[in-house]
Parts: structure tokens; C-alpha cells; sequence
């Protein structure tokens, strides 16, 4: 299931419409959510139409902001559970058959559901230092959503794209740079869909990016499905990674703390692999040509020490190499 969330700040421009409908075509989404589209319902209606989307709930703007909405293809099965100015909560069951699970839309606070449960939207807010840029301390909305998204164990999604979601626009020196517009999900939602994934798309008409997520398949975002490899236990650092991925992920509920120190070790380990450890048939092809124009001009005795070293490299490579063949060999 592919679901697009996007806080358009509008549709009164043309160029908020042709973003819409690009959006749509390019990622065919099962779910669409729109906040703050500032229209009527008919209006609300009409757009919704001209990217062929027929079912929807809808929440007006009250005075000149706001309109919070939903939208489905034909072949999604949802019920209303909550629709408020802030939140718009639906009940899916047509993926998996078997488990319904929540989906909300939010801008603004959050209340607690019990079973499987995924919370898209603009936060407004920051659930990570690192996930702000510039600007003076951190605002109570941020402060708010930490703490509810602590209270009620939930995980943020991984996320490829762009770092930030949202940009005040202004010059360099006073810009701010925010991921408002984010995914959380609790742990009963994650066994649902273990290798979903989320998008930041480029800002365009609005200063808020859209957000795409891919709740199964995750091959369009290139990204493969995580695997713990042996030798990563033959360098140290390894050990190092996961230590500090545990310590982030402490909470009160142990499944919580259980869901979220396993989510930063995929992810801790997988950025160690891709960064330092990994590579290693474009490391060995590296070393042997290094070790090729070595001997060819080995006559002295910084060349000897260098050749040495080099051996040396080369053979803890091929014994990495070795070890990752032996594991895919076993599945």
C-alpha cells in the first residue's frame, strides 16, 4: 500500500494543483492526505476529482485555515474511527485482510488506540535535535510531540529523500530548516509491515515537502530488506554500533523499548555497513591494484613496508569476503 501526505499550505495557486495531480501520477498512491488546503468541501470536491479520487472525508477550513482530508482508491476498505479539525483517524482492512490497523492524519495533538497504528501528517513539531536547523531553542510543539510520541511508544519511520520537510524560506543566516512532516507508528503496526519505508519529496508549490510511504514494497525506494551479516562481529566497531543503538532506544513498555532499539541497530548497523565496513569487492579490487603498482616499483624500503601492509589488507579482506559467501551460502 502506497500512502502521499502532503500539507499543501493551499490550493488557491495553480501551481499547488499541478503539484497535486504531478504527485498523484508519478506515485499512484492508494491513500492520499492533504492538510491545511484551505477550501471549501465542493472546491475540496473538485480537486479531489480531477486526480480521480472519488471516496474522501473532509474537514472545512474555519475562517481562512485548516481543511484536513482524506482520500482512497475504490479497492481500499476503511472505516471512520475519529474525524476532529486536527485529527482524521480511519480503520483499514483491506491490507492485510486479517489485521485492520489505524491510519491517521494529524495536525495537532494525538490520542492513544490500541492495535496497530500509523500517524501521518505535519507534526509540527521535532522529534530529534538533529531533525532542526537553525532557530533558537526547541518550540513547546516539538516538546509536546516528544512526549506524546514517548508516551504512547511509538517509532518514527525510516526515511530517504530529504532531510528536512519544511523551510521558513528565508536567506541564509536566518533560514530554519524542520522535518515537521513525518510518519510514527506503534510496534503492533511494524510487525504489520516490517519493511516499510518513507519519502521526503522535494518543496515545490509549498514550503512543506510531500511524504511518500511504501507500507510493502520497498524495492521502488531502492532500498533492500536488512540483514544481519557474520562479519560484521570480526571488527570491533561493530559492537560499538549496537551498544549505542540500545541506549537511544529505552522507554517504559518493554515491546516499545524491544521495537525501537531493534529499529536504530537496522539502522545504525546498516549506515556503519554502507559507509566504513561494506564494499568489500570494491575494497579488494582497490587493494589489488594498489599492491599491482607497489610491486612493480618495489626497490626500496618504503615500498617493502607498503607491499607488507598491503598483503595484509588484502588477505582480511578476502577473508571477509569468504565468511559473506559462506552466510548466503546457509540461506
Amino acid at each position: 500500500m502506497i500512502v502521499l501526505a502532503w500539507n499543501c499550505r493551499g490550493f488557491g495557486q495553480p501551481s499547488a494543483i499541478r503539484e497535486l495531480i504531478a504527485l498523484v501520477r508519478d506515485s499512484n498512491p492508494d491513500i492520499l492526505m492533504l492538510m491545511e488546503t484551505k477550501l471549501l468541501e465542493s472546491d475540496m470536491k473538485s480537486r479531489l476529482r480531477s486526480v480521480r479520487f472519488v471516496k474522501f472525508v473532509y474537514v472545512p477550513l474555519v475562517g481562512l485555515s485548516g481543511g484536513l482530508c482524506i482520500a482512497w482508491r475504490d479497492h481500499v476498505d476503511m472505516e471512520p474511527v475519529s474525524i476532529s479539525r486536527n485529527l482524521i483517524s480511519y480503520l483499514v482492512f483491506s491490507n492485510p485482510l486479517s489485521s485492520p490497523w489505524l491510519l491517521s492524519t494529524i495536525y495537532g495533538p494525538m490520542d492513544r488506540f490500541n492495535g496497530g497504528w500509523l500517524i501521518m501528517g505535519d507534526f509540527n513539531g521535532v522529534l530529534y535535535r538533529e531533525d532542526r536547523h537553525g532557530g533558537g531553542e526547541e518550540t513547546s510543539s516539538s516538546i509536546h510531540m516528544i512526549n506524546a510520541v514517548d508516551n504512547m511508544g511509538l517509532v518514527e519511520l525510516p526515511s530517504q529523500g530529504l532531510k528536512y520537510s519544511w523551510t521558513n524560506g528565508r536567506i541564509t543566516g536566518h533560514e530554519i530548516r524542520a522535518k515537521l512532516d513525518q510518519g510514527v507508528a506503534n510496534s503492533d503496526w511494524w510487525q504489520l509491515f516490517p519493511n516499510a519505508e518513507m519519502k521526503i519529496l522535494p518543496q515545490n508549490s509549498s514550503d512543506h515537502s510531500p511524504i511518500l510511504l511504501n507500507s510493502e514494497d520497498c524495492s521502488s525506494f531502492v532500498r533492500r530488506p536488512f540483514q544481519f551479516e557474520a562479519i560484521w562481529t570480526h571488527d570491533r566497531r561493530s559492537h560499538w554500533v549496537v551498544k549505542h543503538a540500545w541506549s537511544k532506544g529505552f522507554h517504559a513498555k518493554p515491546s516499545t523499548r524491544l521495537c525501537r532499539s531493534l529499529f536504530h541497530t537496522h539502522r545504525g548497523l546498516s549506515l556503519w555497513n554502507k559507509n566504513q565496513f561494506g564494499k568489500v569487492r570494491t575494497q579488494i579490487k582497490t587493494i589489488k591494484q594498489a599492491l599491482a603498482d607497489c610491486q612493480a616499483n618495489n626497490n626500496d624500503t618504503d615500498a617493502w613496508c607498503r607491499d607488507k601492509e598491503l598483503r595484509c589488507q588484502l588477505n582480511e579482506l578476502l577473508k571477509r569476503k569468504e565468511l559473506l559467501w559462506f552466510q548466503k551460502d546457509k540461506i
